[in-house]
């Protein structure tokens, strides 16, 4: 079962224990809500939205289940929010590079260090 938290101290919304094996439709539409309603108390909390998904534990997913995961681009509502997404290899790290596309908010990683690293890092314009 997946963990949803708002670090109030970093101001990010972190995602963790993405579960292992095949997700369904169902499994991802959860998590989509879960983590939307997350994003939505941040967005009212914070200045810009920090969010991390680690998803370095879970398990290579189909295609028409992976569609049903919101687009990370639509989660950001600004110019200085920011999405990153740990992965558990170098194969999936470069995937996840062509999925996420040039969109300089938009980052993928090997470690939930290295990840949080890079969003607290980035200032806000």
């Amino acid at each position: 079962m997946p963990e949803f938290v708002i670090d109030e101290q970093k101001q990010l919304v972190r995602a963790t224990h993405l579960q292992d094996g095949l997700l369904t439709v169902d499994d991802v539409q959860r998590f989509n809500t879960n983590f939307d309603q997350l994003i939505a108390v941040a967005a009212k909390r914070f200045p810009r939205l920090l969010l991390l998904i680690d998803a370095s534990k879970m398990s290579v997913q189909l295609p028409e289940v992976m569609e049903h995961f919101t687009r990370p681009e639509r989660m950001l509502r600004g110019p200085d929010d920011r999405f990153a997404l740990v992965v558990g290899s170098n194969l999936a790290k470069l995937q996840a590079r062509r999925v996420l596309g040039d969109d300089s908010r938009l980052g993928a990683f090997l470690t939930s260090e290295e990840a949080e690293n890079w969003l607290l890092a980035t200032p806000p314009a």
